[in-house]
């Protein structure tokens, strides 16, 4: 299904859209991998991980500055990290201890937050933030404060991961696993699911993280997707595929246990970091140092890697845009694989 394409070194982090790739070496050097070679941008500081949304961007982790890369051409923002991209002249940043939006064409600042940003997602014209458990609605637009909850006030202690918005509700991961669903209108709280019914488990599965009540979660470390078009959150955790149907009158957990499959091919640990695209769940196996795809569809798994032999220590993160995979591992080496033709 893919086919090693060519091997990079030094790489410390990247990002990539369907066109470009995009690297830094050694934390301090910019430079584009596809569709050309070209250097970008230097540091005498380290640079944290590359991102990309609309443009590729990252931020000088000393004293705190953002570079902005746009058609190749780096602007570097003294004192204000970014945090997300909202148009060519409109980004999110850190600055002074808030979060503000910044405009690149007049200069201007409007502060939105009054601390930094960290667990978040946008959706449509709206920021969800959350900062010690207390999660921010923002209307972008207007710069103003919408709603706020208090998770610790719903037994909750914080929020892992922002899964998206689907119909008017908000999805959650809190801590311990459990996931939350609060009106996105008027930040209500409306349910949360914490245990996985024994008749909702199809096949063999076992690792499940329990509380005291015995309720089996999934690992809150691992990612779940939002599926729009289906109306259903996916993810990996367990050895198994977690899927919560949100077409329902009630939202359905079920889980399909995957660990026979995964002993075939010496699969152990991979819900950690994965990318979902149509139908195919991307992961890396971190011990084994292998890589590969479930079809979430008819939950088999699609594809498996050969080992990544000189990968000596582990796999660290997977991406995954147009035809091409990438995998990083842990000797800073990146893997880059394109999808072979049907």
């Amino acid at each position: 299904m893919f086919s090693p394409k060519f091997v990079l070194k030094d790489v410390t982090s990247y990002a990539c859209s369907n066109i470009e790739l995009v690297i830094c070496t050694n934390f301090k050097k910019i430079e584009t991998c596809l569709p050309a070679n070209k250097k970008i941008f230097e540091s005498l500081n380290n640079l944290s991980s590359l991102s990309y949304n609309i443009h590729f961007f990252c931020n000088e982790t000393n004293p705190g500055s953002g570079v902005l890369i746009k058609n190749g051409v780096p602007l570097k923002l003294e004192s204000k990290m970014i945090k997300h991209i909202l148009s060519d002249d409109l980004l999110i940043c850190s600055f002074n201890g808030e979060t503000i939006i910044q405009n690149l064409i007049t200069g201007d600042m409007n502060k939105i937050l009054p601390n930094k940003l960290f667990t978040f997602i946008i959706v449509n014209n709206f920021l969800y933030s959350c900062n010690a458990g207390v999660i921010t609605k923002v209307e972008l637009s207007k710069k103003l404060v919408d709603w706020q909850i208090n998770l610790n006030d719903k037994k909750l202690t914080d929020c892992i991961q922002f899964i998206g918005e689907y119909r008017n509700e908000l999805w959650i991961l809190a801590k311990g696993g459990m996931f939350v669903n609060i009106d996105s209108t008027t930040g209500t709280v409306k349910g949360l699911i914490k245990n996985i019914l024994q008749e909702n488990i199809h096949g063999p599965i076992e690792l499940f993280v329990k509380d005291n009540e015995g309720n089996r979660s999934p690992d809150d470390r691992n990612f779940y997707h939002l599926d729009q078009q289906k109306g259903k959150i996916i993810g990996e955790s367990a050895k198994g595929i977690w899927e919560i149907d949100l077409t329902r009158p009630e939202p359905y957990l079920e889980v399909w246990g995957m660990e026979d499959q995964y002993n075939l091919h010496g699969l152990h640990d991979i819900g950690y970091k994965t990318v979902l695209q149509g139908d195919d769940l991307y992961f890396i196996d971190f011990n084994a140092l292998k890589w590969g795809v479930i079809d979430v569809n008819n939950k088999k798994l699609k594809w498996v890697s050969e080992k990544i032999t000189n990968a000596v220590t582990q796999l660290k993160e997977i991406q995954v845009a147009g035809n091409r995979a990438h995998i990083l591992d842990g000797t800073k080496t990146l893997h880059v694989f394109e999808k072979l033709s049907a």
